[in-house]
């Protein structure tokens, strides 16, 4: 488990849209590639299973992986749209069901977006934790 980052007096809690950038940086840069057409020739987007609006799991790398713009929100069938159907088939076969039940509790805890910013700076400032893709 990750202990929440003290900031000292010259360091500032990052505002979010500079965390999310950071996250998402992250996130395309591991996948890759788009996780659902395997296309690399199109511009990739940090898509959230569990909508971002959920602190907990907002900074979660289990919970987002690598859409390009047509898979992730401009197809009909997109996956943003899709949590119950392929997308949800995609994420159990990703995580196994007890890693994607234990998000899916994960999603619904109360956390703070303070405490959410600053466990993600804690997190991206340790490469062994992000190589191990673990933040908790």
């Amino acid at each position: 488990m990750i202990e929440i980052k003290k900031l000292n007096k010259s360091e500032k809690l990052w505002k979010l849209y500079y965390a999310d950038r950071k996250f998402s940086d992250y996130i395309r840069k591991r996948d890759g590639e788009c996780q659902r057409c395997h296309r690399k020739d199109r511009p990739l987007q940090n898509s959230h299973f569990w909508d971002r609006q959920w602190w907990a799991t907002r900074f979660d790398p289990d919970n987002c992986c690598a859409l390009c713009a047509w898979c992730h929100t401009l197809d009909r069938d997109s996956w943003q749209e899709d949590r119950l159907g392929e997308y949800k088939d995609f994420m159990l076969k990703k995580l196994g069901k007890k890693k994607y039940g234990n998000l899916k509790v994960k999603h619904y805890k109360e956390v703070k977006k303070r405490n959410a910013i600053l466990k993600l700076m804690s997190w991206l400032s340790d490469p062994v934790r992000v190589d191990d893709n673990e933040i908790t």
